[in-house]
């Protein structure tokens, strides 16, 4: 990489580096606002801005060079060196290498995924139905990002329905702990389900930095799983993050929320 090029992304913030690192990964604005809950507005501008700082005219092109720059970090070690110094007498910073490590095989593996099947039970009276398997994808239904406002009071106004959320809440949850490094990474998850939608809220843990989460969010979007399954019991809708901060304005983890519509 030209030292022109180290000085141009230096100009970058740090969420411009991170949206941009997701569209080096092949994403599209429309699927990092759903995966970092903005609009897609939102990405869009920050796109315009580090080509503005950048002075340059392609976003990709500036996201290869972040790529570029990221990769000669891992190479020399760069990125593992700098924990070192910061977190030499941090229990667990040995531990946080290793969950960088296996999300990046992690989020190689899922470009080749197919489906992730799960089992759901339903009792109606007296009679108790086989196991069925239930695969989960994500896809929208329209280009528009997801309300989220809207999603949070059908939650609130919504019921039970007793056949069928709480084994729904059991089998979500289990798909979210199969996440590689999960009882390292995710320090709370609640799932619930009314009669037609569920709800999954996160919050990762406080040690884990802003690239570490950064990879969490990648995995847990379920971005690779299968579409047009005939036999789907859940629609993955849209996911939004936020980081929690100190008094100092220091990030202190981040909470997530997903949402997953019921399909007859």
């Amino acid at each position: 990489m030209k030292h022109n090029d180290r000085d141009q992304v230096a100009r970058l913030s740090d969420t411009e580096r991170d949206l941009l690192s997701l569209l080096g990964q092949g994403h599209t604005a429309k699927s990092i606002a759903s995966i970092r809950g903005m609009s897609e507005a939102a990405v869009n501008e920050r796109f315009r801005s580090a080509r503005r700082k950048t002075g340059i005219s392609s976003s990709r092109e500036i996201a290869r060079i972040v790529a570029a720059q990221e990769n000669r970090h891992e190479e020399i070690g760069l990125s593992e060196t700098r924990a070192r110094c910061a977190e030499t007498n941090r229990p667990g910073a040995l531990l946080r290498a290793s969950l960088h490590r296996r999300w990046k095989i992690s989020m190689l593996a899922a470009t080749g995924l197919i489906a992730v099947v799960m089992f759901a039970y339903q009792t109606t009276g007296a009679e108790t139905a086989a196991p069925k398997p239930v695969l989960y994808s994500e896809k929208t239904t329209s280009a528009a990002t997801p309300d989220f406002s809207a999603l949070h009071a059908e939650m609130a106004a919504g019921v039970a329905d007793p056949a069928w959320s709480a084994g729904t809440e059991a089998a979500l949850s289990s798909v979210y702990r199969r996440t590689p490094a999960f009882a390292e990474a995710i320090a709370k998850l609640d799932i619930i389900c009314t009669a037609s939608l569920c709800e999954a809220r996160g919050v990762s843990r406080a040690n884990l930095s802003r690239e570490e989460n950064s990879a969490l969010l990648s995995v847990l979007s379920w971005r690779e799983l299968q579409e047009g399954a005939t036999d789907q019991r859940l629609q993955f809708i849209g996911q939004k993050s936020s980081f929690r901060r100190d008094r100092n304005d220091n990030p202190i983890g981040m909470s997530f929320t997903a949402y997953w519509r019921r399909v007859e």
